[in-house]
Order: structure tokens, then sequence, then C-alpha cells
């Protein structure tokens, strides 16, 4: 007779990714490897609305085809909340995974679906408003269990009155041998970007976005070169500040008068960011609200000192081993900053300390906690 294949679903805001993940750091991926690898047969559903790049045309406008394969995986969109339910409601006896709390249909699901369920909510706010708010605590106590990605968003995830039995502490994970590992272009890649005549380099690596908060990094740029002429700030990642009507990050740059010191780099494919990590004096991750953060995981496993906002999702993890700054206090992250160059014996111990920790975060073993959930709910 043969074997019956049991149904995992995983309900995302899209798939595939706008940008291409590495395949250690696809937070949608890992869970369907680790369902397949169960023997469970594992879609992807979503909305239609939800087109993931602009590939996707069709004559109706910039919409995801209805079906597709993506990664070996099928992919199922619908037209409304309500088809989508209905599909996942006769999947009898299927385990569903929920992505993106905000997202409607993942905020709406747990009314709607009965089966076994878990959320990655990937935001530990509880909304954007009272009305967000209230149907939060309604709707997420309602999941058999939520993955948390720091002790941050455990406590508020506790405090809204989810039941800490069912909370879960599963980061999202880095590769950790690719990062820890200092390439062999370090030095060909600092000289295509112009900074391999720099004595203090500082990095930051995001989607620029507001609040991301580059510029502050670059106030504290203008401090630094008053002791280091030469610093250079290397700001990587797609200039999103347009699309919010700010000023991009070099007009910013002109504004602040650092422009001749700040090298934007656009987006990175990761060996890039790798090389481009291993180069630097410093990183900084100055965001002022972040749900985890890989690239500062990313950087303590490359061995960078971390200069961080102190928000407590960095302040949970990292603890001790990273200097921090309240959002906007660009003198403090320059006086942070210059001590990462100057006291070295401090550089040493908070990034010999936080390469040995991020081993925790790495794919392995981050898989068999998830998987390990999964079989939780399974009983």
């Amino acid at each position: 007779m043969p074997k019956i294949l049991r149904k995992f679903i995983q309900l995302v805001p899209f798939y595939p990714t706008p940008y291409e993940l590495h395949p250690k750091e696809d937070y949608f991926l890992m869970p369907a490897d680790i369902m397949r690898e169960k023997g469970f047969e594992v879609e992807f559903v979503t909305l239609r609305n939800t087109a993931p790049t602009p590939e996707y045309k069709t004559e109706s406008g910039n919409l995801a085809p209805e079906f597709e394969m993506v990664k070996g995986y099928p992919v199922r969109r619908f037209g409304n909340m309500l088809s989508l339910f209905s599909y996942i409601r006769k999947q009898r006896g299927a385990l569903v995974q929920v992505h993106l709390r905000p997202y409607p249909p993942s905020q709406f699901a747990p009314f709607f679906v009965p089966q076994k369920k878990a959320l990655r909510t990937f935001t530990y706010l509880l909304g954007s408003n009272k009305a967000v708010e209230i149907l939060t605590r309604l709707s997420v106590p309602k999941y058999d269990i939520v993955f948390c990605c720091t002790p941050y968003e455990i406590d508020i995830y506790k405090r809204a009155g989810i039941k800490e039995e069912r909370i879960r502490h599963v980061p999202l994970s880095i590769d950790y041998g690719f990062f820890s590992t200092k390439p062999d272009g370090v030095k060909s890649v600092a000289a295509k970007f112009g900074y391999a005549d720099s004595e203090f380099v500082v990095i930051s690596i995001a989607q620029i976005r507001r609040h991301k908060r580059f510029d502050d990094v670059m106030r504290a740029l203008k401090i630094i070169r008053e002791k280091i002429p030469s610093a250079k700030f290397l700001a990587v990642g797609e200039d999103w500040l347009p699309r919010q009507n700010l000023p991009g990050i070099m007009a910013t740059a002109k504004e602040i008068g650092v422009e001749d010191s700040v090298i934007w780099t656009g987006f990175q494919d990761m060996s890039t960011v790798r090389a481009l990590l291993h180069g630097s004096t410093a990183f900084v991750h100055g965001a002022d609200n972040e749900y985890q953060g890989l690239v500062s995981y990313e950087a303590a496993a490359a061995g960078v000192p971390l200069c961080l906002s102190n928000i407590g999702t960095h302040t949970t993890v990292f603890g001790d081993y990273a200097l921090y700054h309240e959002v906007t206090d660009h003198v403090t992250l320059a006086k942070n900053l210059l001590r990462c160059h100057e006291d070295k014996a401090l550089a040493k111990r908070n990034t010999s300390y936080l390469k040995e920790k991020m081993k925790e975060w790495d794919y392995g073993v981050i898989k068999k906690r998830m998987g390990n959930a999964y079989d939780e709910m399974l009983g």
C-alpha cells in the first residue's frame, strides 16, 4: 500500500522573496525543507496581489501567477482571503506555518484555519494602532506555537498574554561557516570600491530606509574625520529613501558634509558582502526598531566589532559585547566607533566572544530547533 503523504502548508506574504536569499538564510525555505525531510507534502499559499518582483506582469497588472513551482515547491496564489482560507480548510489534518503577522491573511488565519498552526511574526510590535493591538491579543494566543527571534520579543508576547509554553525561541539562521571565514578577495573588493587606503572603515548593511538611521552614522563619521581624515563609511544596500519621499543616501551625505567619505555600494551579493565585512573596522546597526537584524549576526560571525542602537532586540542578544548608543545619538556613536579603533583589547574581547557565540545561530542549529518544535506540534 503506498505511503500517504501528510501536508505542510506555509501561508506567506510572498514567495519567492524580492531578493534572492542565501539558501541557509531563507526563512521561508527552511521550514519547507524541514518538513519535506519529515515526509510531508509541502506547499506555499499566498495572495496574488502580493507579487514579489516586477517580473510578474499580467494584463490585470502586477500580479503573480495563480500557480508556479519555486525551488522545487508548489506556490498557490489566491484572489482573496476567502478563497485562500477555503482552500486551507479543505486540507484536513495539514500542519500550517503562518508568516508575518501584519499581513492580513496571517492576522485573521487563527479565526478561519482550524488545523494546528505555528506563527512566525516578524515583528515584536503589537500593533500600529489600538484596533490592531486588540486583534493581535485575540489572534496570537490561538496559535499552537509562536516562534520568537530574541529574548526581547519573547518578553513582549508574554506580557501580551501569550502563554510561555506556546513560545519557542527559534531565531532566523545565518550561514556561520560562510561569514566566519575570511575570503581571498577582501583587498580586491576594497580596491574596487575605493577605500583600500583607509585605516578606518565603518559599514552598515540594509535596505536603506529612514528607520535604519544611516544618517546618524554619517553624522558620527563627520566627527570621526576630525581625528581620522581618511575614515570611510560603506553604505551597503538599495537606497529606499526616495520611496519615502526623503533625500537619497548620497544627497543626505552631501547635506551632512561627508559625501567624499561615503561609499554607497548599492545592493551586493553575499560573497561581496562578506568581503566588505572582513575589510571593515566596525559595523553599525543604528535602527530605531528591528525584529532581529541578521546583518548584525553576520558581522559578529565575521569578527567585526558591533556598534548598535540600544533597542531590546540588540541588547538582549549581544549583551556587554557590543557598544550601544541611543537612537539618533550620533555623538555617542562616534565615541563608540573610535573606541573600536583605539581600544584594541576591548575590540578583541568583544569580537572573540561574539564570533564563538554566533555558532548558536548557525543554520544547522536553528534547523534542528525548528524541527523539534514541529515534532512537538505533531504530538
